[in-house]
């Protein structure tokens, strides 16, 4: 039986840590939502059919902390929120499109 290297050990945890940012029922939904342009807080909601509204905000939170989207007020009134995605959103966007054609060239094994 081989054992994991010193390497393997690091790119395996490189790999906890991406997915670790990815945990979570609708943060894989949200970046492609924002994939298709900046969106306002309604329209998201409207893109997550079945949760509620404290849990998308709480999920653009984690997504806004991990530096993955932006929140940009508007001093109107009422007040507009839209939310992006940044680089580093964008970046993730990519590998989330291959891993999806992954499972679908995969998905009867």
């Amino acid at each position: 039986m081989a054992v994991a290297s010193a390497s393997d050990s690091e790119l395996i945890e490189r790999i906890d840590h991406a997915l670790a940012v990815l945990q979570g029922k609708w943060k894989i939904h949200l970046l492609f939502s924002m994939a298709r342009g900046v969106h306002r807080h309604a329209r998201l909601l409207e893109s997550l059919p079945g949760t509620s509204k404290k849990v998308m905000i709480d999920t653009l939170r984690a997504l806004e902390r991990d530096g993955l989207v932006t929140r940009n007020v508007f001093p109107e009134v009422p007040a507009r929120v839209e939310y992006a995605l940044t680089p580093l959103g964008w970046s993730i966007t990519e590998p989330l499109v291959v891993l999806a054609e992954w499972a679908e060239e995969n998905y009867a094994a």
